[in-house]
């Protein structure tokens, strides 16, 4: 576990620092709506692909929303902890490191958001406590870089399958809160599902560190440093591929029908295209764009397997 070294302290009160802090790290306008979204399209799912479908109560996705949008900040605040050596030494400008906050001071709001998230499930369903502690776990192990650094350094695919495992914990606790409260019941539907959220982080984390050539910074890990430009963004392209396939099959398990998943295969391939692209030629306009279409096919893709077959089947109950 990391310890802060002393530094000056940012002057202003905690909360213009943690505001400060969010905006750099943890952006709400950009993170924070496709967590959102995310959590609205596991809560969806959970409820579509029940053993008695239906429409998650509000009270459900109200908690879901607020549960899901601390396990991803509690996420944040650990790659905080295991990268402060390494922030420290290569990238000082960054909030933690020149004193815009501290560790201690994000681990009190860590602990606060545990007791919000324990009360809240608990008052939804008692037994989903039993999925919250599964990425809790999770974040706690990567905090302590699970207790083996050195050999995640060594081998960056372990390092990124680890870290991954997270996306489908949260899911698992965000779908399940769609279905337990009602039917006491999972749904074996849910796989597939989960499956697709660990093809979106895997994606979102390739597309991520792909830099252009010349692009890259001395000391920080990125694919296209590790990998090479080519293999980087075909990566890429294979996770986006990995998005569509799930996609659709998660799709179909909800009952929807119709050319509803359309617009998710078409942003997916062009996402695709732009991953193929930078593995052809990687400039700088290129890597630029790759996130944005990664994220683009991500969100329009738990938009379509989610949200949308939801207001569908909504709108179509209500006519009839």
């Amino acid at each position: 576990m990391a310890e802060q070294k002393p530094v000056a302290l940012d002057p202003r009160s905690l909360s213009a620092r943690l505001w400060a802090y969010q905006a750099i790290r943890f952006p709400l306008a950009s993170q924070g709506a496709l967590i959102a979204l995310f959590a609205l399209a596991c809560v969806c799912f959970g409820a579509l692909t029940r053993v008695t479908p239906g429409a998650p109560p509000l009270e459900t996705t109200f908690v879901v929303l607020i549960v899901v949008f601390l396990l991803f900040f509690q996420f944040r605040v650990a790659d905080e902890h295991r990268d402060y050596e390494e922030d420290l030494r290569l990238r000082p400008e960054l909030p933690v490191p020149s004193g815009v906050i501290t560790l201690p001071e994000l681990d009190v709001f860590v602990v606060g958001a545990m007791a919000i998230q324990i009360v809240l499930t608990a008052a939804l369903h008692p037994p989903l406590i039993a999925l919250l502690f599964l990425p809790w776990l999770w974040t706690f192990l990567v905090r302590n870089d699970f207790f083996d650094r050195d050999l995640l350094k060594r081998r960056p695919l372990l390092s990124l399958a680890l870290h991954l495992v997270f996306m489908p914990f949260v899911a698992l606790y965000a779908a399940a809160a769609g279905q337990l409260p009602e039917t006491g019941a999972l749904s074996p539907a849910l796989p597939v599902f989960l499956g697709l959220s660990a093809a979106c982080g895997m994606a979102m984390e390739f597309a991520r560190k792909c830099r252009a050539q010349g692009d890259e910074r001395g000391g920080v890990v990125t694919y296209s440093g590790l990998w090479g430009t080519v293999r980087a963004g075909m990566a890429t392209a294979s996770a986006v591929a990995g998005i569509v396939v799930l996609g659709a099959l998660s799709f179909l398990a909800t009952g929807a029908q119709g050319g509803w998943y359309l617009p998710a295969t078409a942003l997916g391939f062009g996402a695709f295209l732009a991953a193929a692209a930078y593995a052809e030629r990687a400039t700088p306009q290129r890597a630029n764009a790759l996130l944005g279409w990664v994220a683009g096919a991500a969100a329009i893709t738990y938009l379509s397997v989610g949200v949308l077959p939801y207001l569908v089947r909504a709108f179509f109950s209500a006519a009839a």
